[in-house]
């Protein structure tokens, strides 16, 4: 049996949003082999939460699910990014390749965190 939890709803939220026009979407998929993991990446993702809400940037989290099987440890995360700015989304929409994305999802566990990330440009 599956079981899907909603994390948070973070930048999805309208008050939050404001005015800023998203231009772009990025789904992001871990999937953590361990509890312990799991729930480093979502202090990781609540920490950064909180640093973009109280000062919003030119892209916010959206919905955090977390998704857990009886028959395996660990769970799978899933979350948006929002990008409001074309020019800072062609510039960092692959940052999670980068060394410092790459130490943190390896300091999530012992484990190697399956990450997976799909870009969607919305039309102007």
């Amino acid at each position: 049996m599956t079981t899907t939890e909603l994390i948070a709803i973070a930048g999805t939220a309208s008050q939050r949003r404001g005015d800023r026009q998203q231009i772009a979407l990025s789904e992001v998929e871990i999937h953590l082999d361990s509890d312990e993991a799991v729930a480093k990446c979502l202090r990781a993702l609540d920490s950064s939460d909180a640093r973009l809400a109280a000062t919003p940037q030119m892209y916010d989290w959206v919905t955090v699910w977390k998704e857990t099987s009886e028959d395996r440890p660990g769970a799978t995360v899933r979350f948006g990014v929002a990008w409001y700015d074309r020019d800072f989304y062609a510039e960092k929409r692959d940052v999670y390749l980068g060394e410092h994305h790459l130490r943190m999802f390896a300091g999530f566990a012992d484990s190697n965190p399956q990450v997976i990330v799909k870009h969607y440009e919305l039309a102007a």
